[in-house]
């Protein structure tokens, strides 16, 4: 197992978890999760749903998303449907993607 993906977390399809995911480098969310999460990369697949607060380098939704999320960088597919708050870096919004949510950009002028 390498260094990349030892610390992977995938929350099946018809599984549900609520509580709180530390630890997880990369997650993938295939069931529903109603959870804080803090990670480097979370990839919610296009069955999948969350609920909660998410902290992230990289998001990638596909599914349902309702939260406060704070991500360096989203990618939200055709199939995203997100609600609640997103603040981030850069937003990558494919055709068919459905936001219902306050947008925030993290710009920082330069000094």
């Amino acid at each position: 197992m390498d260094k990349a993906t030892r610390n992977k977390a995938v929350i099946a399809d018809g599984a549900h978890f609520k509580g709180k995911i530390k630890n997880a480098h990369v997650i993938e969310i295939n069931g529903t999760v109603e959870a804080n999460l803090n990670a480097d990369k979370v990839t919610i697949g296009s069955g999948g749903k969350f609920v909660g607060a998410v902290n992230a380098d990289l998001v990638v939704i596909s599914g349902q998303y309702d939260g406060n999320m704070d991500a360096g960088s989203i990618w939200a597919t055709a199939t995203a449907q997100i609600a609640g708050k997103i603040q981030y870096k850069t937003l990558q919004m494919d055709r068919g993607a459905a936001l219902n949510c306050r947008v925030i950009h993290n710009w920082s002028p330069e000094k």
